[in-house]
């Protein structure tokens, strides 16, 4: 469909995330299943 729309908005919304895990992996240090 529109890849165009769905690309920009996977990057920063991963980016987001490992943002967020990075600020909470203190308070949450649990095992990710999510690794890369």
């Amino acid at each position: 469909m529109n890849k165009s729309q769905s690309a920009p908005i996977h990057v920063p919304l991963k980016t987001k995330k490992m943002a967020y895990d990075n600020k909470y992996k203190i308070d949450f240090p649990v095992p990710r299943v999510d690794k890369r």
